[in-house]
């Protein structure tokens, strides 16, 4: 299996004129990586992960190659033991530094809404159009930092690692701790979909 990231940036004025220039090739990015499907045995316990304000520019649905603030949050996140950065402005929870987060909380599937302060998630879109078609309850809000804490489960989801559990939060035990029944459901019915088979 392989991965396959194209990115198409608009290119760069010669100069130093910060306006879109004009008549100018765009670049174009792509990178090919060996990948290997996630399976359900990758996951024997849900991950942790560390809050970090979101300290991004307020455009955040626009994919650009400034992601600075982000790879400053993942790395502060790595140095914490944790496998991602989950994102919070005044209380909100925004996203993951590199992926979308949901949560479970009375088996209802809360994911935030899309707008300018999140990344158009195409993972969280196949996701939820399953969860639809299977009649799980979910619900397109924001939450807080304070209801993500209490929830039930938290999941993130991200193109390369899918749908992954989070069982910690900083000193926060999410749940049980372990990878909830509801991110077992979709990730079965998310690997029949997306891969043919479980």
């Amino acid at each position: 299996d392989m991965f396959l990231y194209r990115q198409v940036s608009r290119a760069a004025d010669p100069g130093r004129d910060p306006r879109f220039p004009a008549d100018v090739e765009p670049t174009v990015l792509v990178m090919a990586m060996h990948w290997q499907r996630p399976q359900e045995s990758d996951y024997p316990s849900a991950v942790t992960a560390a809050l970090a304000p979101d300290q991004r520019w307020a455009r955040c649905d626009i994919k650009s190659t400034s992601l600075l603030a982000n790879v400053l949050a993942r790395q502060d996140a790595a140095q914490r033991g944790a496998a991602e950065a989950i994102l919070h402005r005044d209380g909100w929870v925004t996203e993951g530094a590199a992926s979308t987060i949901v949560i479970v909380t009375d088996g209802t599937l809360l994911a935030p809404p899309p707008d300018p302060s999140v990344l158009p998630s195409v993972t969280l879109q196949l996701a939820w159009a399953i969860a639809e078609r299977e009649n799980i309850p979910r619900a397109r809000r924001r939450f807080t930092v304070e209801e993500m804490l209490a929830a039930d489960e938290v999941i993130m989801l991200a193109s390369s690692r899918e749908l992954v559990p989070v069982g910690r939060v900083n000193d926060s035990t999410i749940g049980t701790g372990a990878p909830g029944p509801l991110w077992r459901r979709l990730f079965r019915l998310y690997q029949q979909e997306h891969h043919g088979h479980a």
